[in-house]
């Protein structure tokens, strides 16, 4: 990593950043005493459901130490066996959404938006703009070739501050669905995360300092990565103007990612093509166009018509418009941005507001 410091690949205080975080753990812009107090909330009916995806999600953490069990989950005496060694604590609920990648998958999601944690995590230098639409635009241009790459479990790669850990405490079974479980042996357990998750504010942010700031910049340094590469989260467009090039050059990133345990998903591997999709476009190198899948597209038109006879919508609903219209346009020639202004309008000063309350 230093090494690239001194070539100019990578920037002293990122290297610092990093160095810091790797050693010690990432803080995420949190500071505990913005959130004192004690807190629990259950979980969402969303994971209930989709009790076997989470199940076996949490169970892979915990075989690889990304989290811990800390003790069976009694519902009277939790409370005090925490407060015992942890003067404030939070227990956020759990929730699951489909995978748009693979139908009938689910991903866990942790709410800390619920428990008040991520309004106590404001680091300005964690902000950031996704630009990888027009990353993308920009470098496939006429007749090139894209392969794409994933990064196999992205945020747990980071590991958390141990101040955050209190903070990070959930409640669910340690096996996976399969397993029966002994008779006397408890249902539920209290566990903790220790490395990243899926619902903190401070992450996205920390992993792209650490991946597309660092990692990458140590790849081109190495000589492992020399293409252009437009970067969405975890997600990696690879483009050249030959597919053997762009093939050979994703091979080689993928090898040094390996070494460096930041492997790629092997299931999401897309070898270079000229109508590649990533990041929920089709995208045409020879047309130059970039399109929606079909059945995307009937699910907006469905949405807009019902939202068009609607008399009155929530926020929520509002928001969910707004950002299925934002990538509708994005299909659209250049000024379709327009479209987007009434419902922005309509969103100007209203609040959605939820009380950071426990709830039993």
């Amino acid at each position: 990593m230093y090494r690239a410091v001194t070539r100019g690949f990578v920037t002293p205080l990122h290297a610092h950043y990093v160095h810091q975080g790797l050693r010690w753990g990432f803080d995420l812009g949190f500071s505990p005493s913005k959130l004192p107090g004690r807190h629990f909330f259950k979980n969402y009916e969303s994971a209930i459901e989709a009790k076997a995806a989470v199940s076996k999600d949490i169970h892979r953490r915990l075989i690889n130490q990304k989290s811990y069990s800390l003790f069976p989950f009694d519902p009277h005496t939790f409370r005090a066996q925490l407060s015992s060694f942890l003067p404030s604590w939070c227990v956020f609920p759990l929730g699951a959404v489909p995978k748009s990648s693979e139908p009938g998958a689910f991903r866990p999601i942790s709410d800390h938006s619920r428990t008040g944690f991520n309004d106590a995590s404001c680091d300005d230098h964690l902000r950031h703009s996704l630009r990888s639409a027009s990353d993308i635009a920009r470098s496939l241009r006429d007749s090139f070739y894209m392969a794409v790459h994933d990064v196999d479990a992205a945020f747990p790669l980071l590991p958390l501050s141990p101040l955050l850990w209190p903070f990070f405490l959930f409640v669910w079974s340690p096996l996976p669905e399969s397993v029966d479980l002994e008779e006397g042996e408890p249902e539920e357990w209290l566990h903790w995360h220790v490395c990243g998750d899926f619902g903190a504010r401070g992450l996205p942010g920390t992993f792209k300092i650490f991946f597309s700031d660092v990692i990458v910049g140590m790849a081109r340094s190495e000589g492992a990565l020399t293409l252009e590469m437009p970067i969405h989260v975890d997600d990696m467009a690879i483009v050249g103007h030959h597919k053997s090039l762009v093939d050979s050059e994703a091979s080689s990133l993928e090898e040094f990612l390996e070494i460096l345990g930041t492997p790629v998903k092997h299931s999401k591997k897309k070898p270079g093509a000229q109508i590649q999709f990533v990041i929920g476009f089709w995208w045409n190198s020879i047309t130059r166009a970039r399109s929606l899948e079909e059945s995307k597209v009937q699910e907006y038109i469905a949405s807009f018509s019902k939202l068009a006879r609607s008399k009155s919508l929530s926020l929520k609903e509002l928001q969910q418009a707004a950002g299925r219209l934002q990538r509708a346009v994005l299909t659209l020639p250049p000024g379709a941005s327009c479209l987007l202004s009434n419902l922005f309008a309509l969103m100007r000063g209203c609040l959605l507001y939820t009380s950071p309350s426990p709830r039993d």
